[in-house]
């Protein structure tokens, strides 16, 4: 058992490298496509386009600007859901990594709704690591992490 539990992470070690260097590759192609694109332009063209390029980058932020503040505003006064997450120890391990994909959805959703929802995740001490995204990444999520129990 503890051979093939050392093989697995050996394969998904190889197919982590070759998915980050299939990555690297394709940021590479793209910035030497970018790169002929601009020269195959006029100056007045490139200045153009840049601005455009710019235009959309300034668009991006404010959106996430915007998108802040509502999450910020939920947060404080908004609607509350409450998901509570002591039953995470009584669930199978897939079950588990099933939980942990469907609060990452839940804040995805949340995050881009036109009208979030305060989110707050409640049993944290009692809910077992594979219950929680990977990396931690709850934790720099806009929700509130409560350690304390629901009473039921």
């Amino acid at each position: 058992r503890e051979l093939k539990a050392a093989k697995m992470r050996e394969l998904r070690g190889e197919w982590r490298r070759r998915e980050r260097e299939g990555r690297r590759k394709q940021v590479a192609q793209r910035a030497a496509e970018r790169g002929a694109m601009l020269e195959r332009m006029s100056e007045e063209e490139r200045a153009d386009f840049r601005r455009a390029e710019r235009a959309e980058k300034e668009r991006l932020e404010q959106e996430k600007r915007e998108q802040n503040e509502r999450l910020d505003a939920a947060l404080s006064d908004g609607v509350r859901v409450v998901v509570d997450l002591s039953y995470g120890a009584t669930m199978n391990l897939k079950e588990q990594r099933s939980l942990a994909r469907q609060l990452g959805r839940c804040w995805g959703a949340n995050r881009r709704a036109p009208a979030p929802v305060a989110l707050h995740l409640a049993s944290m001490q009692r809910c077992p690591a594979p219950c929680l995204p990977q990396d931690g990444d709850h934790k720099r999520w806009k929700v509130r992490l409560l350690d304390e129990d629901l009473e039921h």
